[in-house]
């Protein structure tokens, strides 16, 4: 076995490790796929045969604008570098499984068909009640349906290649998925020989289609299947505010907070955060900008005019994942982001290399760059996963907080849980003030675009303000953060409420009704919004006003569960007890 053919083996191992493994293992698959990634960067950037392309060159440009845009737009540090680590996995897979022979290939192709059985099994059983392998039925199917075509390579009778991709493409239907239908139906007209069965199957497979696609939409409705279009729209929108650079490529959860979308018919009007944009073409274009999407499209075109004519498997497997890629944003999964580059590897025109290539420089030259790009490579992949395994594996404690902190700077969840627990301590001394402190302030560092950290800062800052006294400086933090926050997600109740407390301490009981007169405005159903209002308005000695706002907020509190119960609409509805029966009483 060549060097090439060797590390396009280490790349399909990984590619398959993380498909099938990497949610139940994370992030333990991710620390042996980063170290497996390193060897490889090494091996690459080391041997002196190896050509880059020039489409390469426009898939590393687009990586390198991700990186400035990502610089721009301060999102968070460690969401950025894992990120864009992933993206330079998929052009170190795509590039090492395109270099390598005949063996090499095969090998990847059995890695990939085989990894796809697994998953295909694994979701058709889960129907039936067994534990999946990978939670979203989305990403499972973005896996079966790339690499379903190539068996139709590994087999020598066209009928026998054919029946097995359509043994393979089953569970795809079995999961619902709407994009995987379609992806399904793609597939079926691309292998399908031409000729009148060829029209009879497709008009078959339509109608067997469009009838999967109802079934899936009447018997589990969801609500992505109708916000579809108002999500394109917002991240449309976003878009236009940031055509250049973009949100970064960190998580969009958090930099979409000011394109949530409404349900007016819902508890909580605003409890849907747009977490991805449902389109890949979309969700690059949010993130990079305009010129990353470009640079991508510009190094696609390149690829397909220098690759061969395709073949049938190949033209399959490109229709399949423009399907699912046009109705899924996989930007932030390297599962299937590592999946599809070895691929499209298997899918590139192998071509000897030129002569010229063979004088790769001295060995020190080649062997320097050759180790900054494996510690690069480590550094993205290898040291956030080893930081989260040492975090998931210890006893939370402060001790346990310092060591994952030391492990990784950028890894901001310990902070967030010291944070968190310092602040449901009943009373705080000096000591914990000053660490609630200054873990908020580290955590802004590695998350200057969060508006949870923004409000968990000014939240600590109030408390010091209320356990020790208004220091103009701490009073002047904690206004300014909560403002950022508010700025960040101005569509959420939490932050105007959380300022509103810290003013009526203070004393400050108009700018604190104006502050919770507000964040009932975004949610009406907002309980502790309401009694906070009930409370100003009877320290103003407004007895009406207090009722009523007492009174709505408990129609909110027993209106009944939402038709999606999740932890926003919990949050909304859940108050305290006490203060109800202290309000009542004062209002009798």
């Amino acid at each position: 076995m060549t060097g090439a053919d060797l590390r396009a083996a280490m790349a399909g191992l990984v590619v398959v490790a993380v498909g099938l493994f990497g949610e139940v293992g994370w992030p333990l698959i991710y620390l042996g796929a980063g170290l497996l990634m390193t060897v490889v960067t090494v091996s690459v950037s080391a041997d002196k045969q190896f050509e880059i392309r020039f489409f390469e060159v426009l898939w590393w440009t687009v990586i390198g604008w991700a990186l400035l845009a990502a610089l721009v737009a301060s999102g968070g540090a460690l969401a950025s570098k894992t990120t864009l680590a992933s993206w330079g996995g998929l052009c170190v897979i795509w590039a090492v499984v395109a270099r390598a022979g005949s063996r090499g290939r095969r090998l990847v192709s059995v890695f990939l068909v085989s990894g796809a059985v697994v998953v295909g099994a694994m979701a058709a059983a889960s129907v039936f009640g067994a534990p999946r392998l990978i939670t979203n039925h989305n990403l499972s199917v973005a896996l079966i349906v790339a690499a379903s075509p190539l068996a139709s390579d590994i087999f020598r009778r066209p009928w026998l290649g054919r029946a097995a991709v359509a043994l393979m493409l089953i569970p795809v239907l079995v999961t619902g998925s709407r994009a995987g239908a379609l992806a399904v139906l793609v597939v079926a007209i691309s292998l399908w020989p031409p000729g009148r069965s060829r029209r009879w199957g497709v008009a078959v497979g339509g109608v067997g289609a469009i009838a999967a696609i109802t079934w899936r939409v009447i018997s589990q409705p969801e609500s992505l299947a109708w916000h579809r279009w108002q999500i394109w729209g917002a991240v449309v929108e976003s878009i236009g505010d940031r055509p250049w650079w973009g949100i970064g490529a960190a998580g969009m959860a958090d930099a979409m907070g000011p394109y949530r979308i409404e349900h007016a018919a819902e508890v909580g009007r605003w409890g849907h955060v747009i977490g991805g944009a449902e389109s890949m073409p979309l969700g690059l274009a949010a993130r990079v900008g305009l010129p990353g999407l470009i640079l991508a499209f510009a190094a696609l075109v390149v690829w397909g005019y220098r690759s061969r004519r395709p073949a049938p498997a190949t033209t399959a497997t490109l229709a399949a994942m423009i399907t699912m890629g046009l109705f899924h944003d996989f930007w932030s999964e390297p599962a299937v982001l590592w999946w599809w580059a070895a691929v499209l590897g298997l899918a590139t025109l192998r071509r000897p290399e030129s002569a010229g290539c063979h004088h790769g420089g001295p060995d020190f030259t080649r062997w320097s760059v050759a180790l900054a790009a494996g510690g690069i490579t480590a550094w993205a992949l290898v040291q956030p996963a080893w930081a989260q395994w040492l975090w998931w594996h210890s006893e939370p404690s402060a001790g346990a907080v310092v060591t994952a902190v030391r492990s990784e700077p950028w890894f901001s969840q310990p902070m967030e849980w010291r944070v968190e627990n310092l602040l449901a301590e009943s009373r705080w001394t000096w000591a914990q003030a000053s660490e609630a402190l200054e873990w908020s302030r580290r955590n802004l560092e590695v998350q200057p675009g969060s508006a949870r950290a923004w409000s968990r800062h000014g939240r600590v800052n109030a408390r010091i303000v209320g356990e020790f006294g208004a220091w103009p400086a701490t009073v002047e933090r904690a206004r300014r953060a909560f403002a950022r926050a508010t700025a960040l997600e101005p569509r959420l109740p939490w932050h105007p409420y959380s300022q509103a407390l810290m003013e009526r301490s203070l004393g400050n009981l108009e700018r604190a009704l104006s502050l919770a007169s507000h964040s009932v405005e975004l949610e009406p159903a907002f309980v502790r919004g309401r009694l906070l209002v009930s409370r100003l308005e009877l320290d103003r000695g407004h007895l009406h006003a207090a009722r009523r706002a007492l009174d709505r907020g408990l129609d909110s509190r027993d209106a009944g569960e939402p038709r999606a119960w999740t932890a926003y609409h919990r949050d909304l509805i859940r108050c305290p007890e006490r203060q109800i029966l202290a309000l009542k009483r004062e209002l009798e």
